[in-house]
């Protein structure tokens, strides 16, 4: 199989995996908030934060786990030559594949195979996580608390007799929970799916046999995502890219990023789509291009319909 066919594999593999961690961050997120109550929230809010970091974080290191395989399995295709895990470990190819299966959850083929010769130095994912309950508070419980409050001072729910609704009769609020539950998917969702994206910009700013990394879009990606995307891989850097750690990617997105080893390397079809519809659309900006966007969809779920 040639190594475009081989990379091609490798990131739908890679997607798959990170959709199911998405789903099973969005899960936990719902599980989380739906166990509790309004009032518990607002009296132990460090509670609340610290329960919900537990479950992110764990799935958070999936995610980095799942893109350490990938990024190791396409460095391998295109150089020859495995990285560094920070632990001596020598991997053949069919070690690699067998990583990436089994990291996104699927069952791994045990195909082994002749070692690969390994590139020493620092690995470029051997330094801590950064994601802390800290960020759980500002990104996550901080706003539930701010919903919370917002609701006890609505004029349907205000006691005549006081400013604020109880915290008590807050836990009446049938649908109050499952607002809470919903809204919180998107940014748990972010939180592990950033695990993944961050390991490879590390990688790929630590490792000098990578060149750059691209933005690999999903199937209905907003504006936003699709001109990032159109640009291909020209970024070398997390700051060039917009800042990983910046908050680019927004909640519910599931655009991935993929490492380039080869200037040989031919962009996957969702980035030749993208770079499409961004030369086609002649925008000048996001407003511009969503437009664009929003007009090419209707035109095609049309056309689907006329048939």
């Amino acid at each position: 199989m040639s190594r475009q066919l081989d990379t091609e594999k490798a990131l739908k593999l890679y997607k798959e995996g990170q959709d199911r961690l998405g789903l099973r961050a969005k899960t936990a997120a719902y599980m989380t908030v739906m166990s509790t109550r309004p009032s518990a929230i607002m009296r132990d809010p460090e509670g609340f934060t610290r329960d919900f970091h537990v479950q992110i974080a764990d799935l958070r290191g999936q995610s980095k786990a799942l893109a350490i395989a990938f990024y190791q399995l396409l460095r391998l295709i295109w150089t020859g030559r495995a990285l560094d895990d920070g632990y001596g470990t020598r991997w053949s190819k069919g070690d690699l594949w067998d990583r990436l299966h089994e990291s996104a959850g699927l069952e791994k083929p045990q195909r082994g195979g002749v070692p690969a010769e390994v590139d020493e130095g620092p690995a470029p994912w051997a330094h801590k996580d950064p994601f802390s309950r800290d960020d759980i508070k500002e990104s996550i419980t901080k706003p539930v608390v701010e919903k919370i409050k917002k609701v006890q001072r609505e004029p349907q729910h205000k006691n005549p007799d006081s400013d604020v609704l109880s915290l008590e009769s807050l836990d009446e609020l049938d649908d109050l929970l499952e607002s809470i539950a919903t809204g919180v998917q998107g940014d748990a969702q972010k939180a592990v799916s950033d695990g993944g994206r961050e390991a490879v910009v590390d990688a790929v700013q630590l490792d000098p046999r990578a060149l750059r990394w691209m933005r690999v879009p999903e199937v209905g990606a907003c504006g936003f995502c699709l001109m990032v995307a159109s640009r291909g891989a020209v970024f070398a850097s997390a700051r060039s890219g917009g800042g990983i750690k910046g908050g680019e990617f927004h909640p519910h997105c599931r655009c991935e990023v993929a490492p380039i080893f080869s200037n040989k390397y031919d962009d996957p079809d969702a980035v030749k789509e993208a770079k499409r519809l961004w030369k086609e659309s002649g925008a000048t900006s996001v407003q511009d291009f969503n437009r664009y966007i929003e007009e090419e969809r209707k035109g095609e779920e049309h056309d689907s319909g006329s048939h």
